[in-house]
C-alpha cells in the first residue's frame, strides 16, 4: 500500500511520486476492520487484518520471547535418524577398476570390475559401498579430471602380473602420500638381488598384503627387522612384524592390590580341663611292663598239647 505525495516542482507544476508507506511513521488507514481469528486453527494474534481502502491485508506479526513456551507444544519433535546432506551416484567400475565421479577417477577393489557400486559424496570425502559394504573411502579431489588411485586395490592383480608393479601409478601414488617408505623399497632391492625381479615383486606384494589385517607401522617395523638379519622371505616379515605388534600391545593391568587384612584384636585364650590336665601331669617314674610271664604260659600250654596227642595215637 503506497501513499501519494504530492510535491511543487516549480510554478505551475505538480509532480506525484509514490511514497512507501514504511518511510512515513505518521501513515495510519483511513479505517481498521476488526481483528479476525485466522483460518488453519492459528493462535489469536498471529496475523493483523486492516482495512484499506476495500481492501482487506494480513500483515504478520514477529513472535514474542513469551510466544515460543505456546508454540513448542505444537511443534514436531525432531527426527531420530540423522540427516544425509551427501549426495549419491551410482558409477560403473570400469576395466581399470576405477569409478568417475564429477569427472575425477577413484579406484576401488580389482574384484567390482563390471559391476555398479553406490558412491556418496560430501563435501571433503566420498565412501564407496557395495551393497551394504563400505569397500573404498578416498579424499575428496578439489580439480577436474584428477585421479586418486590405492595401491591396495590393485594387489591381486599384481600379484599373477608382477612386471607391472614397479611403473604403476599406484605405486608413484602410495609413495607421495608415504605408504610406500624407503624401508620397502630397501628390502624390495635386497630379495630381488636375491630371488629374481618376478619373485622378489611377489614376495613384495605379499608383504604389502598383511596391512589388511595388521598396521601398517608394524609392517613396516617388520620389514626393518627383517632386512637386518637378510630374512628376506614373506614369513620372515610376517613374523617380525607379530613380533612388532606384541610388544607395542599393551600389558594388563596389574591386579590392585589386596587391601590389608583388618586387625583381629588379641583375646584371651581358653584351654580346656583335659588338655589342662595332660599337659600338667607329673612325671611317671614306674617301669615299662614286660610280658616274659607270659612266655612261660605259652611253654605250658604248648607241653600239654602234645602229650594228648601220643595218648590218642596209643
Amino acid at each position: 500500500m503506497q501513499r501519494r505525495v504530492f510535491a511543487s516542482c516549480g510554478p505551475g507544476r505538480v509532480h506525484r511520486r509514490p511514497r512507501p508507506r514504511a518511510e512515513d511513521p505518521g501513515w495510519r488507514p483511513s479505517r481498521q476492520g476488526p481483528l479476525r481469528q485466522p483460518e488453519g486453527g492459528g493462535l489469536p494474534g498471529d496475523r493483523v487484518g486492516t482495512h484499506t481502502g476495500g481492501s482487506r491485508t494480513l500483515d504478520p506479526v514477529p513472535l514474542a520471547p513469551g510466544r515460543r513456551r505456546v508454540l513448542q507444544p505444537r511443534l514436531k519433535p525432531l527426527p531420530e535418524e540423522a540427516f544425509e546432506t551427501g549426495r549419491w551416484f551410482t558409477p560403473r567400475v570400469d576395466r581399470y577398476s576405477q569409478i568417475t565421479v564429477r569427472t575425477n577417477q577413484h579406484s576401488v577393489p580389482v574384484r567390482l570390475i563390471g559391476q555398479s557400486v553406490r558412491v556418496l559424496l560430501h563435501a571433503n570425502d566420498l565412501v564407496v559401498y557395495d551393497g551394504r559394504n563400505e569397500v573404498a573411502r578416498h579424499e575428496r579431489l578439489s580439480t577436474r579430471g584428477g585421479s586418486q588411485l590405492v595401491l591396495d586395490h590393485y594387489l591381486e592383480a599384481l600379484i599373477h602380473k608382477p612386471g607391472a608393479f614397479p611403473g604403476s601409478t599406484a605405486l608413484e601414488q602410495a609413495r607421495s602420500v608415504g605408504r610406500f617408505t624407503p624401508v620397502h623399497d630397501n628390502w624390495w632391492a635386497a630379495v630381488r638381488s636375491a630371488h629374481g625381479d618376478a619373485e622378489g615383486t611377489r614376495a613384495l606384494i605379499q608383504v604389502l598384503l598383511l596391512g589388511r589385517h595388521m598396521r601398517h607401522e608394524h609392517v613396516v617395523a617388520g620389514l626393518a627387522a627383517a632386512f637386518r638379519a637378510g630374512a628376506l622371505t614373506a614369513d620372515a616379515v610376517a613374523l617380525e612384524a607379530r613380533r612388532a605388534a606384541e610388544g607395542d600391545s599393551p600389558a594388563p593391568p596389574a591386579p590392585a592390590p589386596e587391601p590389608p587384612a583388618p586387625a583381629v584384636e588379641e583375646h584371651a585364650k581358653v584351654t580346656f580341663l583335659a588338655d589342662y590336665r595332660l599337659t600338667h601331669l607329673p612325671p611317671d617314674t614306674r617301669p615299662l611292663p614286660s610280658v616274659a610271664a607270659h612266655d612261660q604260659l605259652l611253654n605250658r600250654r604248648r607241653t600239654g598239647g602234645q602229650g594228648a596227642s601220643q595218648g590218642e595215637a596209643t
